[in-house]
C-alpha cells in the first residue's frame, strides 16, 4: 500500500508520450522518491488517410506499462485511461482491467484513477482492479465537479461506498485543469472554502491541487524574443499553503509544460505548422522561446534558440538537469538538434528538476 505524502511532495501530471517517458528516466532515484506522477494515457492517433485508429486497442495498450516502468522503475504511480473510455477489447473486457493486469504481471506498482463522470463500466472495471491488486484508488475532481460541495462530498460518498474502500485507502487529486491569471483570486477563495468544508479531508491518504496555466497554443508568442507568462497554478497553490488556514495543506501538482487541453492531439498533421520551440520554466514564470516552423526552417533552429537562452540571465546552468546540460551542449553545436519529442524531454526534464527546487526553498 502507498504510504501517505504532504504538501512537501509533488505530482506532475504528464501525458504518457515519449517526451515525458524520456525525462523521467533521467531522474535518480533520491528525486523521485519526492513525487508521484499521473500519467494520463492518450487514445491512439487518428490515421486521417485510412480514418481510423492507427492500431486497434488490442495492439496499442500493451506497450504503455512497459514504457512506464521502463521510465519511473517500480515506485507508486497513478495511471488515467479516460481517454480510452467507449473503447473495449476483443474479448468485451475494458481497458481498465487489461492495463492494470499487465502492470501488476510486471511489477509495477500503478494506482488507477476514477472520477465522479466516470462510466459505469468503468467503474466496475476499476473496483475489480482495486480489489485484486490492494493498492487503492486515485480519485481525480475535475473543475467542474467543484460548483456546489454538498454536492461533491455526496458524490465522493457514492463513489467510495461503490469501490468498497475508505478515505485512508484513496489518494484525491482536485485538477482546476486550464487556469488564467484572471481566476487566481476566486480559485484561491473557493478552495479554501473546499478544503475547510469538505468533510473528512484529512482523511484521505494524499491530497493534491493541480491544473495549469501554460498556453494552449504558441501562436501569438512572438519569434526569438524570450516571452514570459506568469505559472499561476504556482501562485494558487503557494497562496493556500504559505497562508495556512485550511485542515490539511495539499500537495502541488501540474501538467508539466504542456496545456491540459493538448492542444493539436486529434488535428491532421498534414495541416499543422508546428513550430522551433524551447519551454522553460522559471520561478514566477513561463519562458517561451521560439523558433520559426519546422516543416520549412527544420530542426537546426533548436541549436540558435539555445545559443540565446544560455546567454541570457534566465539559464540555469548545464548542471541543473540533464534538460539544461543538454540546452548546453546544444548552444556548442554538440548535441541535437533532436526533434519534437527530444525537446518536450529537455523542457520536462528542466520543470521537474525546478519545482522539486521550489518546493523544497518554500518549505525547506
Amino acid at each position: 500500500m502507498m504510504e501517505r505524502f504532504d504538501h512537501r511532495h509533488y505530482v506532475p501530471m504528464l501525458r504518457a508520450r515519449q517526451g515525458e517517458f524520456g525525462a523521467l528516466s533521467e531522474i535518480g532515484v533520491p528525486s523521485k522518491s519526492k513525487m508521484t506522477p499521473l500519467f494520463d494515457v492518450p487514445a491512439a492517433p487518428w490515421d486521417f488517410d485510412k480514418d481510423a485508429p492507427s492500431k486497434p486497442i488490442h495492439e496499442y495498450l500493451p506497450a504503455f506499462p512497459e514504457k512506464i516502468r521502463k521510465s519511473w522503475g517500480h515506485g507508486f504511480c497513478f495511471v488515467d485511461l479516460l481517454d480510452l473510455e467507449g473503447e473495449f477489447m476483443p474479448d468485451g473486457g475494458h481497458p481498465v482491467s487489461s492495463f492494470f493486469k499487465q502492470a501488476t504481471d510486471e511489477d509495477m506498482n500503478a494506482i488507477p484513477v476514477v472520477g465522479l463522470q466516470r462510466s459505469q463500466q468503468y467503474l466496475i472495471a476499476v473496483r475489480d482492479t482495486v480489489r485484486r491488486d490492494g493498492r487503492g484508488v486515485c480519485v481525480r475532481v475535475d473543475n467542474s465537479d467543484l460548483e456546489n460541495p454538498g454536492s461533491l462530498s455526496n458524490g465522493l460518498n457514492d463513489l467510495l461506498t461503490f469501490l468498497g474502500l475508505k478515505r485512508e485507502q484513496c489518494d484525491l487529486i482536485f485538477d482546476l485543469k486550464t487556469i488564467t491569471p484572471e481566476t487566481r483570486g476566486p480559485i484561491v477563495f473557493a478552495m479554501n472554502t473546499i478544503l475547510g468544508l469538505l468533510p473528512g479531508i484529512e482523511n484521505w491518504r494524499t491530497l493534491t491541487l493541480a491544473g495549469s496555466s501554460f498556453p494552449d497554443s504558441m501562436m501569438d508568442v512572438p519569434a526569438h524574443t524570450f516571452h514570459q507568462l506568469p505559472r499561476v497554478e504556482w501562485e494558487i497553490w503557494s497562496a493556500i499553503t504559505t497562508r495556512g488556514g485550511v485542515p490539511r495543506l495539499p500537495t502541488y501538482g501540474d501538467y508539466g509544460v504542456a496545456s491540459p487541453s493538448s492542444m493539436g492531439e486529434g488535428v491532421d498533421p498534414r495541416m499543422m505548422r508546428m513550430s522551433a520551440n524551447l519551454r522553460y520554466t522559471l520561478e514566477p514564470t513561463w519562458l517561451l522561446l521560439k523558433g520559426r516552423n519546422v516543416r520549412d526552417h527544420g530542426y537546426e533552429q533548436f541549436r540558435e534558440l539555445c545559443k540565446l537562452l544560455v546567454g541570457s540571465e534566465y539559464f540555469r546552468g548545464q548542471d541543473f538537469s540533464w534538460g539544461d546540460n543538454f540546452i548546453f551542449q546544444a548552444s556548442q553545436e554538440l548535441a541535437g538538434p533532436g526533434n519534437a519529442s527530444t525537446w518536450r524531454k529537455v523542457g520536462t526534464s528542466h520543470h521537474l528538476a525546478l519545482v522539486k527546487h521550489q518546493i523544497a526553498n518554500l518549505f525547506g
